[in-house]
């Protein structure tokens, strides 16, 4: 019976990486699997669920969906516009283009992977960044950012998921899983992502950077 209880609450976990990191595009087994349980029916135990596990099967899944050159580095020109805003070492910063999401963006500690082309190509080139892609571009770099200031990938992983309380987590988890990705844009589930802590510094930090940009 624990093991049952631990397997669906992993799968609702599922759901909830899904959906806050908006990746509804796609088919995969998570969605195969998980589209027909019903959220209400696990008994959720926060403390049971190894949440780094399936986050590090996720972003596997994520990489996967990488279209075009992997692992591209910042270019220098463009590391020393963002050098004063940032307190570690952009080389180590990552990016790609994948293919799981669209126009939105997920990052797995020092990589940004971005289900928009347009950003990853104006980037690369270091030509023609509009404000708009300056900002996305410094939020997801602030989210390096704090990977490295709290210790590394399982940390932030971590620290993400504990920045949700259960009472969120219970009302993300209320619907059936088909539901939560089809509605990765509903207002509510926006609201959630944006009051997290570490996401009102990812937006402030983008700011900062817009503000000073030249």
């Amino acid at each position: 019976m624990a093991t049952k209880t631990r397997t669906k609450a992993a799968i609702g976990a599922l759901g909830l990486i899904l959906m806050l990191s908006g990746a509804a595009g796609g088919v995969n087994l998570y969605e195969r699997r998980a589209h027909e349980l019903h959220a209400a029916q696990l008994a959720f135990s926060w403390p049971s669920i190894d949440f780094y596990f399936f986050y590090k099967l996720f972003m596997s899944w994520v990489n996967s969906g990488v279209s075009g050159a992997n692992n591209l580095a910042l270019p220098a020109a463009l590391q020393t516009k963002l050098k004063p805003f940032y307190s570690f070492d952009l080389t180590i910063a990552r990016y790609a283009y994948t293919t799981r999401f669209t126009n939105l963006a997920m990052t797995d500690c020092a990589k940004i992977y971005f289900g928009n082309k347009p950003i990853v190509d104006a980037v690369s080139l270091n030509q023609n960044l509009t404000l708009s892609q300056v900002r996305w571009l410094a939020h997801e770099l602030t989210h390096v950012e704090q990977c490295q200031k709290w210790g590394g990938r399982k940390n932030y992983a971590d620290t993400w998921f504990k920045q949700l309380t259960k009472e969120i987590l219970m009302k993300i988890l209320s619907g059936s899983f088909s539901s939560i990705v089809k509605n990765v844009a509903n207002a509510q589930a926006a609201a959630i992502h944006d009051s997290m802590s570490m996401e009102r510094e990812a937006e402030l930090r983008a700011a900062t950077v817009i503000g000073g940009w030249k």
